[in-house]
């Protein structure tokens, strides 16, 4: 006769940074293989981060009465905020500007705002613009420039217009009172402006004027300009660039910083305090301007198993925000045509991670003032303005589908039975638990109640996987105990 002796687990914690190598040892318990829609909150596992139409405040004097707007016809492809000096106003103001489906450019004022968006101008732009704020002529403008448009410079106050001489360019930052950009039409080249006239492309008078830097060797195209710790930083296919500009004149100093065969995916460069994170095909990178070193990311083979060309990235609080393809094994409804099926919150300082699951983010905006505190996105097919939330839900009503699975529990004994007798928790909402052994499979469903429930499960196997699936809104489990009958 086989003998057995007792084993209690708690639970009092629960990770929420899928560990995808768990699958291949005796995990601990709080440790996920896969997880998504959730966080740890106090212990508890909750509800993750959501996603919401924008809201403004209606005035400057009262923020918290808020009023929602969307574009009207068409979609929302790309927003900038855009802070300035009103000289009319005397005082700061805030816009917020997007780029639509009908390849033009809307705003609204963020703390006047109406409920529907404004035409900034009526040019029709060929390919999606890249935008940059800076003074030129005494003002605080905002420039706009693709790779296959002129550029437009609008002070709020005044009519856009285009800038007479000045490149067609696919990337621009602001850098030592001149702009830097890449030349659209020669993407081995960077153009920068004049000294102190940003406006200016076209000046050859001595030590002030714009002109060009080339950079053709292996490292492949030029993709994006970020001013970063003294010197602006080139990123390319394959490797990092840095430009050393002196205020005084214009002489540069160009050197190769980092080559890698793995193509770097320069839309999610992101300076995060004293780094800029990137991802790669083989993962996501960390670069403090003289050396790279990969982050260890648990589930990094969850996102490099996939093209992620179209994967966009900010920084905001603390966090490196991804929105990028990952692969969950599965397809959820609604998920077919999502170019970008996830966002990944990366604490840059705590290296923690969750993922949110079921968003399509095209762009996102971190925004942080005096007035709101909010990343700003833009989701494929949609004509509103949305921002990031903490409620676990699509729009503030539909509530997204949460999944916690554990890796396999061996308990230290590989080769010994053992019976999952029963399990306590509190779950004051609506959850199923389900738990999967070498031998066989059960689940329970969780009902709303206050204080502990014990489940009764009477499972036999060598190995467990446990699993919990939630819709509720008021998702929250937590002070788990797994009771085990182990064979001796």
């Amino acid at each position: 006769m086989r003998k057995y002796f007792a084993k209690r687990l708690f639970v009092n914690d629960f990770s929420v940074s899928p560990d995808t190598s768990v699958n291949s040892y005796d995990s601990k318990i709080h440790t996920p293989s896969l997880c998504y829609n959730v966080k740890s909150k106090k212990g508890l596992l909750g509800c993750g981060n959501g996603i919401t139409h924008l809201s403004l405040p209606r005035t400057r004097d009262n923020p918290e009465e808020y009023i929602r707007g969307s574009s009207g016809n068409v979609n929302i492809l790309k927003t900038w905020r855009y802070k300035y000096f009103s000289h009319v106003n005397n005082r700061d103001e805030y816009m917020l500007v997007c780029f639509a489906s009908d390849n033009k450019l809307y705003f609204n004022n963020m703390t006047f705002p109406d409920p529907s968006y404004h035409l900034v101008t009526n040019k029709t732009f060929t390919s999606t613009p890249t935008a940059i704020t800076f003074r030129a002529n005494g003002d605080d403008v905002i420039a706009f420039s693709s790779p296959t448009d002129d550029m437009v410079v609008w002070y709020t106050d005044n009519n856009p217009y285009t800038v007479e001489g000045a490149p067609r360019f696919s990337s621009i930052c602001y850098h030592n009172n001149r702009l830097f950009a890449i030349d659209a039409e020669d993407p081995s080249v960077v153009k920068y402006s004049a000294l102190s006239n940003p406006l200016d492309w076209t000046s050859s008078s001595g030590v002030y004027s714009s002109g060009s830097i080339t950079m053709n060797d292996y490292k492949g195209d030029l993709r994006s300009v970020i001013s970063f710790d003294n010197y602006v930083y080139v990123f390319r296919d394959y490797g990092i660039s840095r430009i050393l500009s002196y205020a005084q004149d214009s002489v540069f100093a160009c050197s190769n910083i980092y080559t890698t065969s793995s193509k770097i995916y320069a839309d999610t460069a992101v300076v995060c305090g004293s780094k800029i994170f990137f991802l790669q095909e083989d993962g996501l990178y960390a670069f403090d301007g003289y050396f790279v070193s990969k982050v260890d990311l648990s589930f990094s083979d969850l996102i490099t198993s996939t093209n992620q060309s179209s994967a966009n990235a900010c920084f905001h609080d603390g966090s490196y925000y991804l929105a990028c393809k990952v692969d969950f094994g599965d397809t959820l409804e609604g998920e077919q045509n999502m170019q970008n099926n996830a966002l990944i919150e990366f604490n840059v300082t705590t290296k923690s991670a969750n993922i949110t699951r079921g968003v399509d983010i095209i762009s996102m905006t971190s925004v942080k003032d005096v007035l709101i505190n909010r990343i700003i996105t833009t989701i494929r097919g949609s004509d509103y303005v949305w921002y990031i939330t903490s409620d676990g839900k699509i729009n503030s009503t539909s509530v997204m589908p949460k999944k916690w699975r554990s890796g396999r529990i061996h308990l230290g004994n590989f080769d010994k039975d053992k019976i999952l007798k029963k399990v306590y928790l509190t779950c004051p909402c609506t959850a199923t638990l389900k738990v999967t052994t070498d031998k066989m499979e059960k689940s329970e469903t969780l009902t709303d109640k206050t204080g502990f429930q014990r489940i009764l499960f009477n499972v036999t196997g060598r190995e467990f996987v446990f699993e919990v699936t939630s819709s509720d809104s008021d998702f929250c489990i937590g002070n788990v105990e797994l009771y085990f009958a182990v064979e001796k």
